[in-house]
Formats: C-alpha cells, structure tokens, sequence
C-alpha cells in the first residue's frame, strides 16, 4: 500500500538521495530540483514568502532571511542539504550547528553575550543593559541577560 502522508522522511531521504530532490527547510519536505529557488534552503513559494517576511522585520530579521544568488546544488553532487553542510540525508532538517549557535554550545559566544558581557563589565546592571540594548532594537529580556551572563561565568 503506498505512503499518502504529507511528511514521510523514508520517501524523502531517497527522493533526496536519488539526487531528484532537495530538502526545503521551510515546508520539512523534498522538493524537486525545479522548485529550487536561488537559495537552495528553499522552495520557490517559500522564498518569496520569506522575503517578503524579511522586508518587514528589517535589520531583525535573522539567519532565516532569504539570500539571492547563492549556489544552487546540481543534480549530481546530491541535494543542497548533503552538499552544502555535510549531512547526510538521514538527518535531513536537523541543523545541530544552527542549534549550538542559538544555545551558545562548544564554549563559542554570539555577538549578543558578548555585547551583553561588554556591558557588565562596564558595571551595568542586567536591567540597565536591557535599557541599553533596547537602543539597539535588540528585544531581550533582563531576565535572559541574566542567563547569558551566569552561563559565561560573569554572575555568580
């Protein structure tokens, strides 16, 4: 009996596989390869989406913001998601790199702690940098300042 569902990670790692494919981030689905669009993370509808998204938020908008003219995978070297960061279809959709970046893992730290690390070292308080970077446009609350903070080993 064949598979109907919508998600089916199975059938996508070998339509991936088959080299037919891509991995679009945004649906969590293959894609065919004519769909791509000219940022290989992405369908055609979910670029524009995000563009479009992108030119809302403004200088807010994140590592998700769509970016033109990047490399756009050929058939034969596999899908954008194999080829480009090294994963292999089984993990399609599971960004661990782009996790650890959020999380600040392996002792590495974003230009945020490392802004908010600055500040206490000027004697800021958690809320007063809050303030602070509220100047910036950057939303982050004293509470996860305070977090960031005894994470580095700032706080006690």
């Amino acid at each position: 009996m064949p598979n109907n569902r919508y998600f089916d990670i199975k059938r996508d790692n070998q339509l991936i596989d088959a080299g037919s494919h891509f991995w679009c981030e945004t649906c969590l689905i293959a894609k065919p390869l004519a769909e791509q669009s000219p940022d290989p993370r992405y369908c055609r509808g979910c670029y524009d989406f995000l563009s479009k998204e992108a030119e809302l938020e403004g200088r807010r908008a994140g590592d998700w913001r769509p970016q033109k003219g990047q490399r756009v995978a050929e058939p034969s070297t596999g899908s954008a998601l194999t080829a480009d960061k090294g994963f292999s279809s089984a993990h399609a959709g599971c960004d661990t790199a782009a996790h650890e970046r959020l999380v600040g893992g392996n002792g590495v730290t974003d230009p945020l702690t490392g802004r908010i690390k600055e500040l206490a070292a000027q004697g800021m308080s958690c809320r007063a940098i809050e303030k602070e970077l509220l100047k910036d446009n950057v939303t982050v609350s004293y509470r996860t300042i305070a977090r960031r903070l005894k994470g580095q080993g700032v706080l006690a």
